[in-house]
């Protein structure tokens, strides 16, 4: 399920656009001249170090941003909205033909200087963990137990995501509280490249969240499942000195509910970073972020509760 994680109308332009700068054929960029690369940073003359290279998926950013939040498109809100996570990541450092790659995210938290419609509760998310693991191989298989041993080489590589420990108070009428408690896929690696900056991947498993709720039935708790049936697509790419980020996401899951039956929940979410300066070596960037989901449940008659939020900001972040 998504969590704040929020789409614009250009999430296609972003896809080919960063298709089209493949890490697979793009080259370093060479240091200017009367300057010398020294890995991250540039030397001059007097021997002064400038970075010129940075690492999105290894920092701690603190984000600023102005929000606009909409609920079944009735109505909008302006706000402000701050947030902070963890990123790190690694693996496949040397390009190795047999390699893990993994990406994780830990204590993702975003709130907002509003209040929920029906609890007075500020507006919030948060997650715990978020991880994503994908061996790289460059040749990958699968292997058949026939009688001749068998293997078939596929075109593309396998491994598994995992979100837990999530909670989100949305702005939304009739809902309180939402509680992410697994999220779990495997994860085929549609892009199959030895480096971190840049992967398509496509996810299928299953999800299951707690939903606390006043509704006019009474019934205060909700459970929801996705059985097998959550499937989402997640495109990733940055530049080799790490200046521009993309992030474009999709996600479709039929969903059981134990109080309204069965109905497919959507989101899709689509994101730009921009490094602008730096303080002390440490990467101030620009933001804009832009999502959309769906419950796909009705809540009165044929209504379907949705949310639609849009944000610009700055972020501070820190490396690790």
């Amino acid at each position: 399920m998504f969590f704040y994680t929020n789409i614009g109308a250009a999430p296609a332009v972003l896809l080919f656009a960063a298709l089209a700068v493949s890490p697979a054929v793009a080259k370093e960029p060479a240091a200017p001249a009367g300057l010398v690369q020294q890995g991250s940073y540039v030397v001059d003359g007097p021997g002064r170090r400038f970075r010129t290279r940075f690492d999105p998926g290894n920092r701690m950013p603190f984000e600023s941003a102005w929000a606009v939040r909409s609920a079944s498109f009735e109505s909008f809100a302006h706000d402000a909205e701050l947030g902070l996570s963890i990123r790190f990541r690694g693996g496949c450092e040397g390009g190795g033909e047999d390699c893990w790659k993994r990406w994780h995210r830990l204590f993702e938290v975003h709130t907002i200087a509003g209040s929920n419609t029906e609890t007075g509760w500020p507006v919030m998310s948060a997650m715990l963990l978020s991880g994503r693991y994908v061996r790289y191989l460059d040749s990958p298989y699968i292997s058949l137990p026939t009688a001749t041993p068998r293997k078939v080489f596929m075109p593309f590589n396998f491994g598994f995501s995992i979100e837990a420990g999530g909670v989100n108070i949305p702005d939304a009428e009739r809902s309180a509280l939402d509680v992410q408690v697994v999220d779990a896929k495997v994860i085929f690696a549609l892009w199959r490249t030895p480096k971190l900056a840049s992967s398509l991947h496509l996810g299928v498993g299953f999800d299951y969240d707690i939903q606390v709720a006043d509704r006019p039935n009474g019934d205060t708790t909700e459970h929801l499942l996705a059985p097998f049936t959550a499937t989402s697509l997640a495109f990733h790419h940055e530049t080799s000195n790490g200046f521009h980020l993309f992030d474009v996401e999709l996600e479709a899951a039929p969903t059981w509910s134990d109080l309204r039956g069965w109905g497919t929940s959507a989101g899709a979410r689509a994101r730009y970073e921009l490094i602008i300066l730096a303080v002390n070596d440490q990467p101030v960037s620009f933001f804009a972020d832009a999502s959309y989901r769906s419950s796909g449940l009705p809540v009165t008659g044929d209504e379907v509760v949705s949310e639609f939020r849009s944000l610009a900001g700055l972020a501070l972040s820190l490396n690790l």
